[in-house]
């Protein structure tokens, strides 16, 4: 939303723009996430969850502050570092609570959540970078969140991950690390998972952190329509997409299990060509629709994804597991997805013009159908894998 005032008044190119966006996110997100999780499957993760939304908070206030590029891009790894910490501890704070027959729609309604945050970040960061600036709305946006960390602190769950009773009533262990990294790569279908949400990762990160700038130069909106068209098109559309397909999965995984799998990738399968369509065309109407449908089903997945990593491993690996996922969605999306899409904007930039983002987002789109493939072979051994780790007799040491 603010990185085209930002590319203005820094003077940078599309590709500073994706490093900005993209690799100074990924570098101490990629260094933080697993060892916050250890912590949090460990210790706390109440204590996680409130610590990183404070330093989250923190740094993205500070980012208004930035005297220039590469302090920006320090904070901008600070806001990574908070983040860091925060969805991997959630989602086994969720699944600790929730039996598995409800635990989808559960995950789903906690990304929902997100993408309702989204709808008040677009439309409120809109109307204040138009009406303050860029540099205020960083500090407007960051400075609540260190009061929501505090509250998150006093009033989330407080019992310790490796206090919750097993299915048996005893206390299950704690696997030394090592055990934990072996045991997830010995289930083949959390490694084909992993690869699968990081080429949708890619697509993803890639199209959304390109959407403002898109808008922007394609059809020359104010920072505050871009805004409102952005709180509907990614988050009220994404929002109802993950709560009807995380339903219709949920309900569909009632008569078989690989559905949570089978569902999200169609839905991807049909992004792709409706991506093209939506960044190809000439008209904003069409835009408009077509990238509502695609919202709708490219972000839906990820509730489902997410309750699909936690059948597969015990409790006492939950926040590490879902750390691991993220840290590879954050280094192919965050990463590498708004920098490669900044490349080969600035690559075809001197035949097209403005017009060269188009293109770029285009072909981006293509990885959400590799990603629907994917997970179809990811969905070949789910069962056998869930199984594997509800064994009483696992051992893990």
């Amino acid at each position: 939303m603010l990185l085209e005032p930002i590319r203005v008044e820094f003077q940078l190119s599309d590709t500073e723009l994706g490093l900005l966006s993209g690799l100074a996110f990924t570098t101490l997100y990629a260094a933080l996430a697993v060892p916050l999780a250890v912590l949090a499957d460990r210790i706390s993760r109440r204590g996680v969850i409130s610590l990183s939304l404070a330093t989250f908070s923190g740094m993205t206030a500070l980012c208004g502050m930035a005297p220039g590029f590469i302090y920006l891009l320090l904070f901008r790894m600070g806001v990574a570092a908070g983040e860091a910490g925060m969805l991997p501890a959630s989602q086994a704070l969720i699944a600790d609570h929730f039996p598995k027959n409800q635990l989808t729609s559960a995950m789903s309604k906690l990304y929902i959540s997100g993408s309702v945050g989204g709808i008040i970040a677009f439309m409120l960061g809109g109307f204040l970078s138009g009406a303050i600036g860029w540099r205020l709305t960083y500090i407007v946006i960051g400075i609540p969140g260190i009061l929501v960390a505090i509250a998150s602190y006093l009033f989330l769950p407080k019992a310790k991950a490796y206090m919750l009773a097993s299915a048996t009533g005893e206390t299950p262990t704690r696997p030394r690390f090592r055990a934990t990294l072996d045991f997830l790569w010995s289930q083949r279908a959390y490694r084909r998972l992993l690869l699968a949400n990081g080429v949708w990762s890619f697509a993803g990160a890639g199209v959304a952190l390109w959407a403002a700038p898109f808008i922007s130069r394609t059809y020359q909106l104010s920072p505050a329509q871009i805004g409102l068209v952005l709180a509907v098109v990614i988050s009220l559309a994404g929002a109802i997409g993950l709560f009807v397909v995380g339903h219709l999965a949920e309900k569909m995984s009632h008569k078989d299990p690989r559905w949570m799998l089978w569902t999200v990738a169609i839905a991807l399968l049909l992004a792709t060509p409706l991506g093209w369509v939506t960044f190809l065309n000439e008209s904003g109407a069409i835009a408009m629709a077509t990238g509502c449908a695609v919202a709708f089903l490219a972000v839906s997945s990820q509730g489902a994804i997410a309750s699909v990593v936690q059948f597969l491993v015990p409790p006492s690996m939950r926040s590490v597991a879902a750390a691991v996922k993220h840290l590879l969605v954050t280094a192919l999306g965050a990463g590498l997805g708004p920098l490669i899409v900044g490349v080969i904007s600035d690559h075809l930039a001197a035949r097209f013009g403005n017009e060269a983002i188009r293109y770029s987002l285009a072909a981006a789109s293509t990885f959400w159908a590799l990603s629907g493939l994917l997970f179809i072979y990811a969905s070949r051994t789910f069962v056998e894998d869930v199984r594997r780790a509800e064994a009483p007799d696992l051992e893990l040491k």
